[in-house]
Order: C-alpha cells, then sequence, then structure tokens
C-alpha cells in the first residue's frame, strides 16, 4: 500500500495535494509522487496529514510548484501519537472502500466493536456494510472534517489559525462550501470538541 498524492500543485486550485491510499499493483505516472511504509499506520497518518487544511496551508505559504517526497519531508508532523491512531483509521473508512483494501484493514486492526462519529453516527462493524456507508457525501465530509481537527490536534494549532488559513489561502474551496452551503470550520471545531471530551474520558 502506498501514499499517492498529485505532485504538481497549483495553489489557487481546491486544494493542491488530493492525497489517498493506492493498493498494491497499481503503477501510475510521473505526474504522481506515491510513498510506501513497513509500518502501514504512518503510511495512514502522513496520508491523513496530506488530507488535511494543515498540509495545503503549509502548501500554499511555501508557494510549492512540485512537491517530491523530498520536499514532503520537510512538513511537520505531530509527536505525539495520541490522535494517530484515530486519524489512520478515518483515512481508512474515506479510502478503502473496495475489497483491494481488505489486508490492510487487518493489518490495522479496525475496531471490533462500533465506533462513533463526531455527528452521531456509528461506523457499522460488517465491512460490506462500512464501505457502501462511507460512499455517502455526507459521511465522507464528517471524515474530511474530523481528519482536519486530528491533524490540528496533533500539531497543536489552533482552530482560529485554520480558519485563517482557510480563509485567506483557499478561496475555491471557501467557494464550493458555499455553494454546498457547508460551514467548515463549524464543522471542525465541533469535531475537535468531540476528541478533546473523549480523551477527557
Amino acid at each position: 500500500y502506498r501514499l499517492a498524492y498529485r505532485r504538481r500543485f497549483d495553489v489557487q486550485s481546491e486544494r493542491c495535494f488530493f492525497a489517498c491510499v493506492i493498493p498494491p499493483g497499481v503503477s501510475h505516472i510521473d505526474l504522481i509522487e506515491s510513498v510506501a511504509s513497513h509500518d502501514q499506520t504512518a503510511l495512514l497518518t502522513l496520508t491523513g496529514y496530506c488530507m488535511s487544511l494543515v498540509y495545503e496551508a503549509f502548501a500554499r505559504i511555501k508557494n510549492l510548484k512540485d512537491c517530491r517526497y523530498g520536499e514532503l519531508k520537510g512538513f511537520p508532523v505531530g509527536r505525539s501519537d495520541k490522535f494517530h491512531a484515530a486519524l489512520s483509521r478515518r483515512v481508512v473508512y474515506l479510502t478503502a472502500i473496495t475489497q483491494d483494501f481488505a489486508d490492510l484493514e487487518g493489518e490495522l486492526g479496525l475496531p471490533s466493536g462500533t465506533e462513533t462519529l463526531s455527528n452521531g453516527f456509528s461506523v457499522p462493524v460488517d465491512e460490506t456494510e462500512r464501505r457502501r456507508s462511507f460512499q455517502q457525501t455526507e459521511l465522507r465530509d464528517i471524515l474530511q472534517f474530523e481528519i482536519d481537527a486530528l491533524v490540528a490536534l496533533s500539531l497543536g494549532i489552533p482552530v482560529e489559525v485554520l480558519d485563517s488559513v482557510y480563509r485567506n489561502l483557499m478561496p475555491v474551496l471557501k467557494m464550493y462550501d458555499r455553494e454546498r452551503n457547508i460551514d467548515r470550520i463549524a464543522e471542525i471545531k465541533s469535531a475537535i470538541a468531540f476528541f478533546i471530551n473523549r480523551e477527557a474520558l
């Protein structure tokens, strides 16, 4: 399994990375950069970071046009792994929606019981039902908000900074959110509160 992302960045677009996990046997052209790791949790964690508003902000602040892995290694990763397990699961929920990812799900060791998301949705234990559920746009949005929240928490970045990044550096995403009637920062703030409260339990 590999992290794959768009190598050539357009900082004026909706997103730069468009990151995902690709299964074994998949090849790609040179305009895509891919990264493998023996540690699947580390791979999924890095994928989650690449999916986040935080990494989008770094790409825009650096004004990156071309991002090979050497550039990516200069991006920060949270030292505390307190939030990385939850981040890894959300990457799996978001990207591993076919049978090609069954081994990855097994290696990660997804919860045997029900997991609840910040919007109250209970993740199905059955893998077929879980994959079918996460093809729904609303649930995929929730997973993205939670990924943004977990990366911000891991790096200790206040939601006010995310708000500034979103308002000032991501006009296209903000426009799409407005068209879909999404308050992204409010959703991320709610997800942050959810994870902080869960840590306090």
